[in-house]
């Protein structure tokens, strides 16, 4: 399986993004809606840091299939998804989940198609900070 090259806690001033490795579950003929409820929830994200995370970019084996801009972070399982089932709510006490739409175009036409690697610190795990921009 693919594995981000770089660490997962490369967390500082510049990061507003969080990469969530979404390999087990994408599939290419996906709705959108589909792949924003696989990208939005349940992810273990530190409480006080994901506040200042302003977009999701959803990766599958390192190409970034797209980008979503938040509106909140709240704690997982507390709103509603097509993902979880009555029987498979995670616990909100360590996980999060965010509520938002696609991002901007000029965002998505800029990471869409490309290699996490190229923008994004390495990680071991399913996800990694990182900085997304317009420019």
């Amino acid at each position: 399986p693919y594995i981000f090259e770089r660490m997962i806690n490369m967390f500082n001033e510049k990061t507003n993004a969080i990469a969530v490795k979404i390999n087990n579950t994408y599939k290419p003929d996906m709705t959108d809606f589909q792949l924003y409820d696989t990208c939005r929830t349940a992810w273990d994200i530190d409480k006080e840091k994901r506040s200042i995370l302003k977009y999701v970019v959803a990766v599958c084996n390192g190409e970034i299939i797209d980008i979503f801009k938040v509106s909140a972070w709240v704690d997982a399982g507390t709103t509603l998804n097509t993902i979880n089932t009555e029987d498979k709510i995670v616990s909100a006490e360590t996980r999060s989940e965010f509520v938002g739409k696609f991002a901007e175009d000029e965002i998505r036409d800029k990471y869409k198609g490309t290699q996490l690697t190229d923008y994004a610190e390495k990680s071991y795990g399913n996800f990694v900070y990182m900085n997304v921009n317009k420019n």
